[in-house]
């Protein structure tokens, strides 16, 4: 049974987690490939906006949700941003984004096998 709250996955769309970047955030109409995420906030290692650190953003969070994206507004602190890495932490972070960081923190790395022979 499928709940209302759950992620679904395919084998295409964790094939397709692993062969691209977790995410993208876009800020001000500029969308950057995310480098690392979760549930404290994300990584982004081009990041060639006007931004300092301290700053609050709000920004959209593009994630992947099965076989499609799903943008989530958030708003984050930049902590730190250096020589065009920018890490923020996420300010009170929606729960349907949540869910899906977890999702994707998940599986990011999982490996997928080929199924083990019943002897038999």
């Amino acid at each position: 049974m499928r709940g209302r709250n759950t992620v679904e996955t395919t084998a295409g769309s964790r094939s397709r987690m692993r062969e691209r970047p977790p995410g993208q955030v876009k800020i001000d109409s500029k969308t950057f490939p995310v480098t690392d995420i979760g549930e404290s906030g994300v990584v982004i290692d081009e990041y060639t906006g006007d931004l300092i650190a301290k700053q609050r953003v709000y920004f959209d969070l593009i994630l992947p949700v099965g076989e499609k994206d799903e943008a989530f507004r958030c708003e984050a602190s930049i902590l730190k941003l250096e020589k065009g890495r920018m890490v923020a932490k996420f300010l009170d972070l929606r729960a349907d984004a949540r869910r899906v960081i977890r999702h994707i923190v998940a599986h990011r790395n999982a490996v997928i096998s080929a199924p083990v022979p019943r002897a038999g």
